[in-house]
């Protein structure tokens, strides 16, 4: 018995297959759409070729910079290098010493100690030449009975000869061979000055024998051959004369006496010392 609903069977395939292809046609206009919205996008905002111009394809907004040319020169031949003798150095020369300056004596506490703070003088001092009078006095001419029968005057900067000091009287003659007599007091004359004066040199001499002394030591050490050359003696010494011991009381008597060679009478620098050595 048929249904009056149902529908015959070719009727419902063709009705299948229409709603198929709408279906396929909704899909492919649904892809499609896109496609075409973009592709029309892309050729709205596309700008106009320009036309190509030859002249104006290659010029440049930015200046052009010419770069120097740097000139090549030609290589030269090397020369060959000679190598100069080396010369020694010239050995310097040897500048003078400059001349020294004044030096005074020092009443030292040495020498203080060695006089006894000028109350008891060595005996080896006297008779001491080269004391200078600081005031005139007269030398008076006796006879062997006591009279004075004349005077030898004599100034201020005069030299006279210490024979002994006595307490704080300096008992004084016009020479060393004289017999003339007279007594002053020991500060109207340069008698302190020059005993200080012949103890400070007698002080270098010492000095400049313990140098030499350890300079031969040294040399005698160092070779044989050093020892047999002679050694320089200090020119403070005076070569051939005998010097005396180091004790006190041996002061004066190969000492040259003070002279003035521009320092002053006593100045013990080395080149007046020097030079009284080669006065004698």
């Amino acid at each position: 018995m048929s249904n009056k609903y149902s529908r015959p069977k070719g009727a419902c395939i063709d009705g299948n297959l229409s709603q198929n292809i709408f279906i396929v046609k909704n899909v492919y206009f649904m892809v499609l759409l896109p496609v075409l919205l973009l592709w029309g996008c892309d050729n709205g905002s596309t700008e106009p070729d320009q036309p190509n111009d030859s002249s104006d394809a290659n010029v440049s907004l930015a200046p052009e910079v010419v770069e120097p040319e740097v000139a090549v020169l030609p290589e030269l031949p090397s020369t060959p290098k000679t190598l100069l003798p080396v010369r020694p150095p010239h050995p310097q020369p040897t500048l003078p010493v400059s001349p020294e300056g004044p030096q005074a004596p020092a009443f030292t506490e040495e020498l203080l100690a060695s006089v006894k703070n000028w109350t008891k003088i060595p005996p080896s001092v006297f008779p001491l030449s080269g004391v200078t009078l600081k005031r005139a006095l007269n030398f008076e001419i006796k006879t062997p009975s006591g009279q004075v029968i004349g005077s030898f005057p004599r100034a201020a900067g005069d030299e006279v000869v210490a024979l002994a000091l006595v307490g704080n009287q300096l008992h004084i003659s016009p020479a060393k061979t004289s017999k003339q007599r007279n007594v002053l007091s020991v500060d109207e004359t340069d008698f302190k000055t020059c005993v200080a004066y012949l103890f400070t040199v007698r002080k270098k001499q010492r000095e400049a024998y313990a140098e030499l002394a350890e300079r031969r030591s040294l040399a005698s050490s160092r070779s044989a051959k050093d020892q047999r050359q002679p050694t320089s003696i200090s020119k403070d010494t005076q070569p051939g004369k005998p010097q005396k011991s180091s004790g006190r009381g041996t002061l004066f008597e190969d000492i040259p006496p003070p002279m003035d060679f521009g320092h002053g009478k006593f100045c013990i620098c080395g080149d007046c010392r020097r030079q009284r050595l080669a006065a004698q």
